[in-house]
């Protein structure tokens, strides 16, 4: 169970929250050729049933990290973030120098005006609509220590994993309390708008996926057996959550929805375990789409990265031609295109990479 190359729950997880989240920001594009009232209303329950990606994403990340690295400790720590620099953390930096020098018109919170302005750009997050999703992820990395340390504490005791579940929570609601009174609609909605991008907005997703791990042989046991109970729950609530974004009126607001409220974390939970069940199911029967979901997840964050970038450079292709194409129609084009072309060019960038690293060590030894 602790081979690398084995798919697990958390690739499947890493595989739906990508995706997804690459259909999010091409929803956020179509909503610039102003959409009927109807296909709004689709757009709006399209976004509410994809609301759980990066909740997924960071669930995905710890349980497979915990997996294949279970017995790690503060002493492992600098070879394993070494390895994260190449992996993750460098490729961030690049695409976000791509996007701030090539598509500067991609930023977010108001454009930079100074190196110092550019410097922080360059971390925050605000780069690019999806960038804030690196810029909390790369935090979860960084406390990769303290989620081993979790892992070690829970054991095969049940009673811990359910204390630090129910503790991390309590702390989330009460989080979500302050952002629904301060900064969701609130007095701090513009200087507090980095609420999202700091990791004690999605730590209990952390909790959870460590949990999922240690307590893994028991939860498969019971999962699969639940899934259409799971499932009708998060029905319920994905039609509740579609609801409430279209009751805001038009046009839709994807900010009227955002990840810190008890019943989103609800729903994020219900979906997480679903997809879990589901890879269950796949795992034990050798399916196709076990190995699929984890080649997917080895290139799930790379093909992250640059996909807003592809969608905008096709959007500017399009031209005036994005408004005289149906809604439908451009969605259909834009997403698997700019899914296509995210892929393609992370498994590019990764095999340019292995060759100059091979170059380099051939170089080194004459």
């Amino acid at each position: 169970m602790h081979e690398p190359n084995q798919p697990d729950w958390g690739d499947f997880l890493k595989t739906c929250a990508v995706l997804c989240v690459m259909l999010q920001t091409v929803l956020s594009f179509v909503m610039k050729i102003g959409p009927s009232s109807f296909a709004q209303w689709q757009i709006a329950e399209i976004y509410a049933a994809v609301k759980f990606t990066a909740p997924a994403f960071i669930c995905g990340i710890l349980y497979t990290t915990i997996r294949i690295l279970p017995h790690n400790t503060w002493r492992d720590y600098p070879h394993y973030m070494a390895n994260q620099w190449h992996a993750l953390y460098l490729p961030t930096i690049l695409w976000t120098l791509a996007y701030l020098i090539i598509y500067p018109q991609l930023q977010q919170h108001r454009h930079f005006h100074s190196v110092g302005g550019f410097l922080l750009k360059l971390i925050n997050g605000n780069a690019a609509p999806h960038l804030w999703y690196s810029t909390m992820m790369l935090q979860f990395i960084a406390l990769m220590p303290f989620f081993w340390a979790l892992a070690h504490w829970m054991g095969a005791q049940r009673g811990r994993g359910w204390l630090a579940l129910a503790l991390a929570a309590i702390f989330e609601f009460g989080w979500f309390l302050v952002y629904d009174t301060q900064v969701f609609h609130g007095p701090e909605f513009h200087s507090l708008y980095w609420f999202d991008r700091i990791f004690p907005s999605f730590i209990y997703y952390g909790v959870l996926g460590v949990s999922l791990w240690v307590y893994h042989k028991s939860v498969a046991k019971w999962l699969p057996r639940l899934l259409p109970l799971i499932f009708v729950g998060w029905l319920y609530l994905w039609l509740l959550l579609a609801h409430q974004l279209r009751s805001w009126g038009e046009p839709i607001n994807f900010a009227n929805l955002p990840y810190y409220h008890p019943v989103v974390m609800v729903y994020n939970s219900l979906g997480i375990l679903m997809i879990c069940g589901i890879a269950e199911i796949l795992i034990r029967n050798s399916s196709i789409l076990a190995r699929g979901a984890h080649w997917i997840a080895v290139y799930a964050f790379r093909s992250f990265l640059p996909h807003a970038f592809w969608l905008e450079t096709l959007w500017l292709l399009l031209g005036n031609h994005v408004h005289q194409m149906r809604t439908e129609t451009l969605l259909i084009f834009l997403y698997p295109t700019t899914v296509v072309l995210a892929f393609l060019s992370a498994y590019f960038f990764h095999v340019l990479r292995l060759v100059i690293t091979k170059r380099h060590v051939l170089f080194g030894r004459h």
